[in-house]
């Protein structure tokens, strides 16, 4: 009457590449990892497994994370180096004081290491997400409107003293224009 017997899987989906059906493979990283250096690891591995493979089998990388990953560090420090060289050079134009530049430039660096320093902090890791919220602009807002107004005020107070300013009074200035822009 019937023949019965273990049967095949049913096909659920296929791969293709230039017409032609492949064996595609994926991947899939833990959560909490690094993805540069799982996308390192898969390659060397995707190598290894090559060597073994019968003539004419070749597996092949159709999407590597590792290239996306360099290139948006590689935007990243661009985009830092870039940003403190026009920093410095608009507040040198604007200000006409290059040592006011340069402490607001330096305000990038430490904001990174505080930055950085809270990713690990809280196992953040540095992909695309949240390399890209490092917003530049709000990074170096405050410093350059605290500046301003130091030299603003640091100026006034020479002028109304009628002479160069003591240490003290420099620092008080200073204190006071910064809780002023805060």
């Amino acid at each position: 009457m019937a023949e019965i017997g273990i049967g095949k899987e049913l096909r659920t989906g296929a791969a293709t590449e230039n017409g032609r059906e492949i064996v595609l493979g994926t991947v899939y990283m833990l959560i909490g990892q690094n993805s540069r250096t799982v996308s390192q690891a898969v390659a060397k591995r995707l190598r290894e497994i090559n060597r073994t493979l019968p003539q004419g089998v070749v597996a092949n990388e159709v999407y590597n994370r590792t290239v996306l990953i360099d290139k948006a560090i590689s935007t990243v420090k661009k985009n830092l180096i870039e940003g403190a060289l026009l920093v410095i050079t608009i507040l040198f134009l604007f200000l006409g004081n290059i040592r006011a530049a340069i402490i607001t430039a330096l305000v990038i660096p430490l904001a990174m290491l505080f930055t950085f320093t809270g990713m690990v902090t809280n196992k953040v890791s540095a992909n695309l997400m949240s390399l890209g919220a490092l917003d530049f602009g709000i990074i170096i807002d405050g410093a350059v409107v605290i500046v301003e107004n130091c030299i603003r005020r640091l100026a006034h107070a020479q002028a109304v003293a009628g002479r160069a300013l003591t240490h003290d009074e420099r620092f008080h200035e200073v204190f006071t224009a910064s809780k002023e822009a805060r």
